[in-house]
């Protein structure tokens, strides 16, 4: 058995999944080859299967261990659900941060397909974080004014679809301005004003005018 904490197969073991990164980029998963990843590493077949057992083995191997570092990320503190909302919520913050370091991994595998087995990963870590948040909310008397389950499932995939946004436009806003952002909408939305009650109100002044 390989012993996990061993330098040199870190090394080795980060060396093939920079190759999978790579080579992901340019091609399906599903054409990639053994043969490919080893050229791309530097290193040969046989060196590869000491390490895995195939490429779908590297592939969960690395999802797994990156993922768990995001769920981490993604855990909201007790102390953090009373905040100043003029600022960036620290969760937020480290998530954006997080996506940052890892940008080529999570850029690869987020927005380079949509059909990713990651999506659905990351989709229940953002629920988990979602559902955490509710019941907090529920303990202090705070509910909601739709169904839940709509609820978790529209800020789910908001959050997912702003994050592959921010990757696949090379990360355009710095994780603080995008953590500001997301606190903004969550919070108290993403107009100065309500919309509908300024569109009546100018359309009830047009008509005025038209009768006078």
């Amino acid at each position: 058995m390989l012993n996990n904490k061993d330098p040199r197969i870190l090394r080795t073991r980060r060396a093939f999944e920079e190759a999978l990164l790579k080579l992901m980029e340019d091609s399906d998963f599903e054409k990639i080859t053994v043969s490919a990843l080893a050229k791309e590493a530097k290193l040969n077949r046989a060196t590869f299967y000491l390490h895995y057992e195939d490429k779908e083995d590297l592939l969960d191997s690395y999802l797994t261990r990156e993922l768990k570092k995001f769920k981490q990320k993604a855990v909201i503190e007790k102390e953090e659900f009373s905040f100043d909302i003029s600022k960036p919520h620290p969760l937020y913050v480290r998530v954006f941060e997080y996506l940052e370091e890892k940008h080529t991994f999570f850029k690869t595998m987020l927005a380079h397909d949509a059909n990713s087995p990651i999506i659905y990963s990351v989709i229940d870590i953002i629920e988990s974080f979602v559902q955490e948040n509710e019941k907090k909310m529920a303990q202090n008397g705070i509910n909601f004014s739709v169904e839940i389950e709509l609820a978790k499932t529209y800020f789910t995939h908001a959050f997912l679809g702003t994050i592959i946004w921010w990757l696949k436009n090379d990360m355009p806003y710095s994780p603080r301005h995008m953590a500001k952002q997301l606190t903004i909408i969550s919070t108290i939305g993403p107009y100065e004003d309500n919309p509908f009650f300024l569109y009546a109100k100018r359309e009830e002044q047009l008509e005025n005018e038209t009768s006078e």
